[in-house]
């Protein structure tokens, strides 16, 4: 082991009581041999590969091989999920370096550091710590990663399907995340991410608008003009959240293998002229596109599409190349010039998200307390709806709002049950008079 990788183990064994410290099997800490199934803590150990959890959301591996394209033979790693149903970002030595000729993973090794760690530039690995553990280690190329997957394998292979997924158990062999699936390239990666599947399902679980989802989702997966959707809504309507529901639909049906999620606020960032806005956006479409399965949201697109003849052409040109292709606009009036030009509105078509009723609205607010952990009665519901009606608003956004705020006094304050006054006493904005819009600041 080189100097460098024990001054790694030394540092986070240092983290933990001397009981804790690492050691060839994982029989010190329950909770560790909860994530990660004997048979892969068995490989590890047979390769040398020490494990031990640092803190309640990561675990740290000791003289883990890479292959020989690196600087050194083994490096330290550390896999952090900050929540219990996200995705886990990945921590190398900082001072590793890539000597071979892939630009991809030279990319990899450009993310920031600190305290001699670095972390990878890709979006979170979603699975369990097995799972992600074997996906890291294709990534690397390292000599154990066909006998860690084998293992994991087996593993899921014994769960009942019911269960699969939902532990130290991980992925069937057709949901399983692979290393090239989290390569987005560094134009999405700039301007968005890949969206956790997790992250997708919970959104589809909180969806009121289930059927509206689903044929958002039928949209993208039609044989020939529109596959495409522009979402619009008033502001607060959930076209964001509807568009998420869709993905998951399409994730869990198979329909693609990953959905990218991208800005435009973030593409046109920086851009002073019109052209510079259509090149940006150019860039992100060639690359999403060259993706191949892969489904690509775009928040804000009339931010991004100038309604410049470059632009529109470079969408249809993207379009017709079969990019699938889920949006949303700003505002309805901004459709309008995408509606004026008769090839785009034939290839995308125009949903529009309605504001949830006062029945649907009273259901979101009911799973958004049941969530915060606070009693709130139906005299508390009703009494958000009545007052989000008085001031006004897209709903559910308006009532959430609302809620939301009597949630967070109540939390410091120290309360275990909401009560109508705490609706009523929420703040409401103080916004100054506007004078007439002039066009100039």
């Amino acid at each position: 082991m080189s100097h460098k990788t024990r001054e790694h183990e030394d540092g986070a064994r240092s983290s933990q009581p001397a009981e804790d410290t690492p050691v060839p099997r994982e029989t010190r800490n329950s909770q560790l041999e909860t994530d990660i199934p004997p048979p892969v803590a068995a490989v590890l150990c047979r390769h040398g590969v020490a494990a031990s959890r640092v803190d309640p959301h990561t675990v740290s591996f000791a003289a883990v091989p890479v292959s020989d394209q690196f600087s050194k033979p083994r490096t330290n790693l550390l896999v952090q999920r900050p929540a219990p149903n996200g995705g886990s970002a990945i921590y190398v030595d900082s001072d590793l370096a890539y000597t071979g000729a892939d630009a991809a993973m030279l990319r990899l090794l450009t993310g920031p550091s600190h305290r001699d760690w670095r972390r990878l530039r890709i979006p979170p690995v979603p699975g369990t710590l097995a799972e992600v553990l074997c996906v890291v280690l294709e990534l690397f190329g390292s000599p154990l990663a066909g006998d860690l997957r084998a293992a994991a394998s087996n593993v899921a292979a014994s769960v009942p399907l019911a269960d699969r997924n939902r532990d130290g158990c991980g992925y069937t062999e057709s949901e399983r995340p692979r290393a090239a699936d989290l390569q987005i390239g560094p134009v999405l990666a700039a301007v968005g991410e890949r969206i956790p599947p997790e992250l997708a399902a919970e959104s589809y679980r909180t969806c009121l608008r289930k059927e509206l989802a689903l044929r958002v989702a039928t949209v993208v997966t039609r044989p020939t003009h529109p596959h495409a959707a522009v979402l619009w809504a008033a502001a607060g309507a959930g076209r964001d959240h509807l568009m998420l529901a869709a993905a998951h639909l399409l994730l869990e049906a198979r329909r693609t293998a990953r959905v990218i999620r991208v800005s435009g606020g973030l593409i046109a960032a920086g851009c002073i002229f019109q052209a510079e806005v259509d090149s940006a956006f150019l860039r992100v479409l060639t690359e999403a596109a060259g993706l191949g399965d892969c489904v690509l949201l775009v928040q804000d697109l009339d931010v991004c599409l100038t309604g410049s003849p470059a632009s529109l052409s470079v969408l249809c040109g993207a379009l017709d190349k079969g990019l699938r292709l889920l949006a949303t606009a700003r505002s309805d009036a901004a459709l309008g010039r995408l509606q004026r030009d008769e090839p785009l509105a034939r290839r995308l078509l125009a949903v529009e998200v309605p504001s949830l009723d006062r029945a649907e609205t009273g259901e979101a607010l009911s799973q958004f307390a049941a969530a915060s952990g606070l009693t709130a009665d139906a005299t508390v519901l009703q009494a958000t709806l009545n007052l989000a009606a008085k001031r006004g608003g897209a709903e559910p956004a308006a009532s959430l709002g609302l809620l939301g705020s009597a949630i967070a006094d109540a939390a410091w304050r120290g309360g275990r049950e909401l009560h109508p006054d705490d609706i009523f006493a929420a703040p409401r904005g103080e916004w100054p008079d506007a004078p007439p819009d002039t066009g100039k600041e």
